[in-house]
């Protein structure tokens, strides 16, 4: 698996969404499942290592959003609704895992 495809993969570990249910309610949970993810995937850094790149990633994310919106109208639009306050939202709740 190449490096590229395993970032994304990776990176999506962060993400609220999971096919089951009780991903959504089991909010205790998801350190577990992550761990497993992580491992699954032959992570070897520690899990605060991953949510570190993870929330870099994000904020990086953000500040394009932002950066691209004044000049552009799609990322204005993207902007306008909440798109980059969304994002802000999901890097708060990394703090839950640590």
């Amino acid at each position: 698996m190449g490096c590229c495809v395993r970032r994304v993969q990776v990176g999506a570990a962060a993400r609220p969404a999971c096919r089951r249910p009780e991903g959504f309610t089991d909010f205790e949970g998801r350190p577990r499942r992550l761990q497993l993810f992580l491992a699954e995937y032959g992570w070897t850094a520690s899990v605060p290592a991953f949510l570190e790149e993870v929330a870099a990633r994000i904020q990086a994310h953000v500040t394009s959003l932002r950066e691209l919106a004044a000049h552009d109208p799609v990322f204005a639009r993207i902007v306008a609704q909440g798109g980059a306050n969304d994002l802000g939202a999901a890097l708060a709740e990394l703090a839950h895992f640590k």
